[in-house]
């Protein structure tokens, strides 16, 4: 929903900034009314994804704290890509995903995706994990929950961690 929004601020946007470009190259008193319809276009962009920004860090810290409550359920059982794991390797990803955190972007991104279901009798929820393009330790975790496939945290680990290496 944000994206939509904020696509279409940043094109009225636009629209105000060649109402002032046009304003201006005209230099004609009698676009005063023109030059604030133009100057009101261009600053509601910057408004907007002010707010845009804002709404959807709220939601990432949201679907994290949710994420963190559903994994303090007993009797989760975990799928990786669609097979159960045993226990022993259920509690080792469990716990990798339970030190999930908010980490600042660096300009890479997810490859490698993996398909990962935690169940528990009532609920089943469905994690995309992407191991980062950049940090060989470092994976991505995405929750549809509150928005389709956004980033809701990293979580940083040896993949030794879980193989028993």
């Amino acid at each position: 929903m944000s994206t939509i929004v904020s696509a279409t601020s940043f094109t009225i946007g636009i629209v105000g900034f060649f109402i002032l470009v046009y304003v201006r190259w005209f230099k004609e008193e009698k676009f005063t009314k023109l030059t604030a319809v133009g100057a009101i276009l261009l600053i509601q962009a910057f408004v907007t994804f002010i707010i845009a920004s804002i709404a959807d860090s709220n939601r990432q810290d949201l679907a994290l704290r949710d994420l963190k409550q559903f994994l303090k359920q007993d009797s989760l059982v975990v799928k990786i890509n669609n097979e159960s794991l045993d226990s022993l390797s259920t509690t080792k990803i469990l716990n990798v995903i339970r030190s999930i955190k908010i980490i600042d972007a660096h300009h890479s991104h997810p490859i490698d995706t993996t398909y990962l279901q935690i169940i528990t009798p009532r609920d089943t929820v469905y994690l995309t994990i992407g191991k980062d393009s950049e940090r060989p330790n470092e994976y991505w975790v995405f929750w549809t929950k509150y928005f389709k496939e956004s980033e809701i945290g990293r979580i940083q680990f040896n993949r030794d961690t879980i193989n028993g290496s």
